[in-house]
């Protein structure tokens, strides 16, 4: 039984947890998508806007991804999430793709408890099934109580 939970919650971290709930199907895949190429592009990224000296994305990210371990371990041994110890309390990504179907602007919102919350703005290149094939090499960075 755990051998089938554990791929069952890999698979709804990796498609959905990073989507609202009331978002489509086809949102939350390319909401998925945008926040791992993301992830996977993250020390190739340039940030600009509110940093703090020397910050980088990948330590900007490493709080959300502190936050889905978490979760996942406290929900593999049936525990609840409200014991979670993170300082992120959501993370949530939303993509709007523009008029031409070629790309999406995308924001990652980071939100930490008990007040804060960090944006990261970034684009994305579609192919014509509205897949991600491609990140921007920046980012912008905004914060806000």
């Amino acid at each position: 039984m755990k051998k089938m939970i554990l791929p069952l919650l890999m698979l709804m971290f990796s498609s959905q947890a990073f989507a609202s709930a009331f978002d489509s199907l086809n949102d939350q895949k390319l909401q998925g998508e945008a926040y791992s190429k993301l992830l996977s592009e993250a020390q190739n990224i340039t940030i600009s806007g509110d940093i703090h000296e020397g910050e980088k994305l990948t330590t900007i990210l490493k709080a959300a991804e502190d936050y889905h371990a978490e979760m996942l371990d406290l929900l593999e041994r049936g525990e609840s999430i409200e014991d979670m110890k993170s300082p992120v309390s959501s993370v949530d990504t939303q993509c709007k793709i523009n008029a031409q179907k070629t790309g999406a602007e995308c924001i990652v919102f980071i939100n930490f408890k008990p007040l804060g919350e960090t944006a990261i703005i970034f684009s994305v290149e579609l192919n014509e099934k509205q897949e991600v094939i491609s990140i921007s090499n920046r980012a912008e960075i905004s914060r806000g109580a």
